[in-house]
């Protein structure tokens, strides 16, 4: 294979597309001033490489390829890619990636990679690798040229190949037939080898594209199999079509600036010349810098007068700018007008918003002040605002805070804040509410109770238990003896043992509630009565100790810290006597050496112990002797007056018997001795004692 251009390097150029235009235009223009481009191809697709020609869609719509001749099944392709950048004339071939592609010839034999750009295979391997031969046209979309006359076709290219063997040529076509245009040169390699030298080119087209609406341009290449042949091959880029124009349009005046996207602009122009049936103005913004690189139609006017108004919309995402401009151009015939010469600023939409915060955040007690900041974005350098409770306006809130101590509970507050930013859209936002929460004030209160109540004992152990209210869900507490705290009782219940009487127990108890107010309270005292310790006993006492059997005895217990109702117990020799539960108890069956006592259970408060044995009481029981008395007299015949004695003799009379006289069975008052005397006796009495 002698076509070794396979290999040639691509170096990414350093002009740019719009430079290139910018070149061609000033060449025509300086021909002819009033030449208007009213046609452009620049094959812009942003491919690096390996794009087919015949899937490119432009601006001006598809391009399609025609075989004009024989070609082999790995025939040499038409590619439109950056692997051959579409460079300014007077600039060497190379690749530029997606920067500037063109429209070339390239290889795609399977063997060598494909679209290596303006790089084509010579052949010379036909029957034992691959077949190259050549023969296609790459076709234009149909040109309406009805409006134009005298039509210049410009384009700049690169081109080698082998003579006319290996060969491109410019064809066109009037609506019903191609034909050949021009051979096209071999352009030059200069400096540039060995990847050429990028030419401008310029051709009048044929009378017949005067008026016609089904134009079309082609570029045919055509390559036999023999291997000879030089890189590179063709390439094509920015393909321009003008016409002479003596129509203008001129731009006025626009009032109005500083605008805002979005919004309504009125453009007026003039123009010169006739413009035929159906003419659309349109008038075009620039960017921020007042370039027309890449124009925005903002507004249109389908006329043919020589003067109008335009009425625009600035377009909503234009971005912020003091340099913008405004031209007015044409449809038929197509004529771009001057800009209006003034920097016009357009201040780019703002959304403005509002959010709020609320300190203290969260949920408030009743009553409790809140503080409600509003942030702006894009308020604008004085944003006024009206505060809301509910979606109703609050009075007199009107700055970026708003303070109230009246909320109740479900209560949502918002903010309307008015920008005055330039351009906002919409002018008013309103914040997302705050929702409060409000709880009410609760009073705690706590009782307290002890087990057991009522007077106490010295030493008893007490407890006292607390009982909240609106304490929370942990209360805290500090009992007191006394208004002093005790310590280490902090729980809800306190058991001591060492009250004294008159001490006052209370608790301090802190609540933990929400809204709780005091958060602090003390219960009301309990005023302890505390009782000595007593020592119950009790004595006892008999109607003797010494009897003789049979005699009955009564005992008779005395208590010592009985208490108001004690209750007792005799006991003989140590067992219960039963129904004996009085405090004095009476026997006439003891026996000598029985012993009486009693149990006696007091009552009295704080008795300790409760019950009490008294002394016992032994008995002694003497055994029975029989007992007599006899009397004497001074005399027993006596004579009426006369005094008479009587002495009493006893026998077991014990140490000190005692005496009851008697006469004639009646006692005699006083006559209780042994010995008694009488003057008054009469005939028959008689006389006795009893001892």
């Amino acid at each position: 294979m002698k076509n070794i251009t396979f290999y040639r390097l691509k170096i990414k150029g350093s002009v740019m597309k719009v430079f290139a235009i910018t070149a061609l235009l000033l060449s025509l223009f300086s021909f002819d001033a009033k030449a208007q481009v009213f046609w452009t191809e620049a094959f812009q697709n942003s491919c690096a490489s390996g794009c087919f020609a015949n899937t490119y869609v432009g601006p001006n719509g598809a391009w399609t390829l025609t075989s004009t001749g024989f070609n082999d099944t790995e025939a040499n392709k038409w590619f439109v890619s950056g692997a051959e950048c579409g460079n300014a004339a007077g600039v060497c071939g190379s690749g530029c990636g997606t920067v500037d592609p063109s429209l070339h010839i390239g290889s795609d034999d399977g063997f060598f990679p494909t679209d290596m750009g303006a790089s084509y295979n010579a052949g010379g391997f036909c029957g034992s690798f691959f077949c190259v031969a050549t023969d296609t046209r790459s076709e234009s979309p149909t040109i309406n040229c009805t409006p134009y006359s005298s039509i210049t076709l410009s384009f700049n290219y690169i081109e080698n190949g082998d003579g006319i063997i290996d060969d491109a040529t410019l064809w066109y076509f009037d609506g019903a037939t191609w034909a050949p245009l021009d051979p096209l040169a071999k352009t030059l390699f200069g400096s540039c080898s060995p990847q050429g030298l990028w030419t401008a080119f310029s051709i009048s087209l044929p009378a017949s594209a005067n008026g016609n609406p089904n134009v079309k341009i082609g570029f045919r290449w055509v390559n036999n199999d023999d291997g000879v042949g030089t890189d590179p091959s063709f390439a094509v880029d920015d393909i321009t079509l003008s016409a002479p124009t003596s129509n203008t349009i001129t731009t006025g005046t626009i009032t109005g600036s500083p605008f805002c996207a979005c919004s309504a602009m009125s453009v007026p122009f003039t123009s010169t010349g006739t413009f035929t049936a159906g003419n659309t103005y349109t008038a075009q913004l620039s960017d921020a810098v007042g370039s027309f690189a890449a124009p925005v139609a903002i507004g249109t006017l389908v006329s043919v007068a020589n003067t109008g108004t335009i009425a625009c919309t600035i377009p909503c995402g234009t971005p912020t700018g003091a340099g913008y401009r405004v031209r007015v151009i044409s449809s038929t015939p197509p004529i771009t007008g001057t800009d209006n010469g003034v920097n016009l600023t357009i201040n780019a939409v703002v959304v403005p918003s509002v959010t709020i915060a609320a300190v203290p955040s969260g949920p408030i007690c009743a009553g409790t002040s809140v503080t409600f900041t509003a942030t702006p974005t894009n308020g604008g350098a004085g944003p006024t605002y009206q505060w809301q409770i509910n979606g109703t306006n609050v009075g007199g809130a009107t700055s970026s805070t708003f303070t109230t101590t009246t909320l109740a509970n479900g209560d949502i507050v918002t903010v309307v804040m008015t920008s005055n930013a330039p351009c906002p859209s919409p002018a008013t936002a309103t914040s997302t509410g705050i929702t409060m929460t409000v709880n009410p004030i609760v009073v705690p209160s706590v009782t307290i109770a002890a087990v057991p109540s009522g007077p106490i004992c010295a030493g008893t152990s007490v407890t006292f238990t607390a009982t909240p209210t609106n304490g929370g869900a942990g209360p805290t507490y500090q009992w007191q003896v006394n208004g002093t705290n005790v310590g280490g009782a902090t729980s809800s219940t306190f058991t001591t043992t060492t009250l004294a009487n008159g001490d006052v127990v209370t608790v301090v108890m802190t609540s933990n509630a929400t809204c709780a107010t005091p958060a602090t309270v003390t219960s009301s005292g309990i005023t302890m009565t505390v009782n000595p310790i007593v020592v119950p006993s009790v004595s006892i006492v008999s109607t003797g100790s010494t009897i003789c059997a049979g005699d009955p005895v009564t005992f008779t217990a005395t208590p010592t810290n009985g208490g108001t109702t004690p209750t007792y117990q005799w006991q003989l020799n140590g067992t219960n006597i039963g129904g004996a539960t009085s405090s004095t108890y009476t026997s006439s069956t003891l026996v000598n050496g029985d012993i009486i006592t009693v149990i006696m259970t007091s009552n009295a408060p704080c008795a300790s112990p409760t019950t009490a044995t008294s002394n016992p009481i032994t008995i002694t029981v003497s055994a029975s002797v029989p007992a007599s008395v006899s009397i004497t007299s001074s005399g027993s015949t006596i004579c009426a007056g006369d005094l008479v004695s009587f002495t009493a003799s006893p026998t077991n009379g014990g140490a000190t018997p005692t005496y009851q006289c008697q006469l004639n069975g009646t006692n005699i008052g006083g006559a209780t001795s042994s010995t008694y005397s009488s003057t008054t006796l009469v005939n028959g009495d008689i006389i006795t004692v009893i001892m």
